[in-house]
């Protein structure tokens, strides 16, 4: 129950502040939208990047495994990146 009451007194603060901060000519649910939209836009590049990392780091683990386990495989497929890199192929 008391986390319900501390849920609604944040929310009630943070929609105070908003309103208070709003630019004139502009209506509270307009510049409640735009900062909506504006903390969407920013999740989802901040979730883009986040993946990008992720696959970035699953590529690394795979290559080491295949170092720790195929020493000859793991430099041939380090020598293939490389060429990919360089534009040789």
């Amino acid at each position: 129950m008391a986390d319900q009451t501390d849920a609604t007194k944040i929310k009630l603060s943070v929609a105070m502040a908003v309103l208070r901060n709003k630019p004139s000519g502009i209506t509270g649910p307009e510049y409640a939208q735009r900062l909506a939209d504006r903390i969407k836009t920013r999740e989802l590049q901040w979730r883009k990047r986040c993946h990008t990392a992720e696959t970035e780091v699953l590529h690394l683990k795979q290559q080491l495994t295949l170092k720790k386990h195929w020493p000859v495989i793991g430099n041939q497929q380090d020598l293939s990146d490389t060429q990919k890199t360089d534009g040789i192929q």
